[in-house]
């Protein structure tokens, strides 16, 4: 995130990426990070395909790209239809 933002010494001091990720807005104004999306990016990464090396593993175990590329294109899409679930189900309640 210190990347994305721009905030240098994130790794020694995270004040500054805390008032970055705090100031960050849309353009309308209204909060990029509002505890919803926070929700949202979290359990995206609990779904998401994450490891890399993971991919490597499975391509040279089953010899092929065919299980590698569908244990991607599975768990990002499981990944993304839980985060629109939740999200729109978030909005629908009001948060």
């Amino acid at each position: 995130m210190g990347v994305v933002f721009g905030v240098e010494g994130g790794e020694e001091n995270t004040t500054p990426l805390r008032e970055a990720l705090q100031k960050a807005a849309w353009p309308g104004g209204a909060p990029l990070f509002t505890p919803l999306v926070c929700l949202t990016l979290m359990i995206y990464y609990v779904f998401a395909m994450q490891c890399m090396s993971t991919i490597a593993v499975v391509k040279r175990e089953t010899n092929g790209w065919k299980w590698p590329l569908f244990q991607t294109a599975y768990m990002t899409g499981t990944a993304w239809l839980v985060c629109f679930a939740v999200y729109q189900a978030g909005r629908a309640l009001g948060y």
